[in-house]
């Protein structure tokens, strides 16, 4: 006799009305999904030299990229001295000079290396004997020099001048005098100092599974993961670059030097915009104190005619208000509009100009971007970077160069490479990646007439 199992129980049917929240418990209620994938926040890309715009790129074939600048054309001395002693024509001073080295890593102190051997070397200071020095409103003649001790003296211009003894202080040579039918002074050279640009290494990589590059999505046409999974780490990448030369800084500790897969690390624009003058202000309006500042000690560095402002939010707000506060006074006549309603009110300054020196104002998104420079805690949005928008010259051939130059080693500024693990892997891992690689660097010329711009 046959054996009857009935099915599982199930009612079949219950009471009541079908309703959304009911029908959709069984998933039946169909979603209604836009295929398009949003881009809210832009690109996303920092874009640092593209920002800047005034720049250049060189392939280096080293870890390391070296350039030389001139030093000031005109010598200067630091130096404390004793009061003078005698009177009259006997009337002198004892000068002790401070620091009268070159501010590269070489001395003034000439050293002894192969191929000339020798136990002792030659110092040289940057002061000679009948150099005419101006120290106060006095005139004062070097009379005698110890090299070798940092000292010399000096006589008055004047024998009714007299000097009180003083600390280190910079005492500037304005020229020299010398007597009918006497020998030359000694020779006076300018050292060039030597500044080393480092590469930085920075990878990046996206990888999935093999059946996720074939899966379905809501968004794009199936193989959307694969695709914007590729484009998103390509960006990634250039964002890790571009944050790299604002702001890396030489590895200083021995312990993640890497041992034997060496960590080398570049020096990005705001450590050395820091070189340069540091200038703070209030947390109120940027005003015409803070740009005569600017411009003052932007002046005294030399550094030319025209300067670009790399700025975060709160700095620019600061300083339109700064502007708008200052030309409240009648610098725009209103009734110049001649009763046009729909007149545009444009709050923003694209720059100024203060005494001689231009200044162009520029907006730099990552010191605002909330995954950036704006995250909580971060002050970029209150800073500015200041950069001299002349060309430099060559010393020697005075062919233009950019003050910002990005280096890369030579075939490595991207290196792309799209692997599929099942074939190439130790084990047949079922994976597909896409790797980035970049070798990269950034090199500044003149930094001391960078500018950095910081609220207190």
């Amino acid at each position: 006799m046959a054996t009857i199992v009935q099915p599982t129980f199930n009612p079949g049917a219950v009471g009541g009305n079908n309703t959304y929240q009911f029908v959709s418990t069984f998933d039946l209620m169909k979603r209604d999904v836009d295929g398009k994938l949003w881009n809210i926040y832009g690109d996303q890309l920092m874009a640092l030299m593209e920002v800047i715009g005034s720049t250049q790129g060189l392939d280096v074939g080293s870890f390391f990229h070296e350039h030389y600048e001139e030093n000031p054309l005109m010598p200067k001395i630091k130096a404390s001295n004793t009061a003078s002693t005698g009177s009259g024509t006997s009337t002198t001073a004892t000068f002790t000079l401070g620091d009268y080295t070159s501010s590269s890593d070489e001395t003034l102190s000439v050293p002894n290396v192969n191929p000339f051997q020798g136990t002792s070397g030659v110092v040289y200071i940057p002061v000679r004997v009948n150099d005419m020095l101006k120290i106060g409103d006095d005139i004062w003649i070097v009379t005698a020099i110890d090299a070798s001790a940092g000292t010399f003296t000096a006589s008055p211009n004047d024998s009714t001048s007299t000097l009180s003894s003083s600390g280190q202080r910079e005492i500037i040579i304005f020229s020299n005098t010398f007597g009918d039918g006497t020998n030359q002074n000694t020779a006076l050279t300018n050292p060039y100092n030597k500044v080393t640009s480092w590469l930085h290494n920075s990878k990046n990589t996206v990888s999935w599974n093999d059946t996720m590059a074939n899966m379905q999505m809501y968004t794009g046409d199936g193989k959307e993961y694969v695709i914007r999974g590729e484009q998103n780490c390509l960006r990634q990448q250039m964002n890790f670059i571009d944050g790299a030369l604002l702001l890396s800084e030489p590895l200083a500790n021995t312990g993640l030097g890497g041992g034997a897969t060496p960590r080398v690390q570049t020096r990005g624009l705001i450590p050395q915009s820091q070189d340069g003058y540091v200038q703070t202000y209030g947390s109120g309006n940027y005003d015409l104190d803070d740009i005569e500042n600017l411009y003052l000690n932007l002046d005294l560095r030399k550094g030319g005619d025209a300067y670009m402002i790399l700025e975060g939010a709160e700095l620019s707000s600061s300083m339109d208000r700064g502007m708008i506060s200052q030309l409240s006074a009648g610098a725009i006549s209103y009734g110049a509009f001649s009763g046009v309603q729909n007149k545009f009110i444009d709050f923003n300054f694209q720059g100024f100009k203060y005494g001689l020196i231009s200044f162009h104002r520029k907006r730099l998104a990552w010191m605002n971007d909330f995954q950036g420079g704006g995250a909580d805690g971060y002050t970029y949005r209150q800073d500015g970077i200041v950069i001299p928008m002349d060309m430099t010259k060559d010393a020697k051939t005075s062919a233009p160069a950019k003050r910002i130059t990005k280096l890369y080693l030579k075939g490595m500024e991207m290196v792309i490479v799209d692997r599929d693990l099942r074939k190439i892997g130790d084990s047949g891992t079922a994976k597909l990646e896409v790797t980035y690689d970049s070798w990269f660097g950034l090199k500044c010329v003149g930094t001391s007439q960078f500018a950095y711009i910081k609220r207190t």
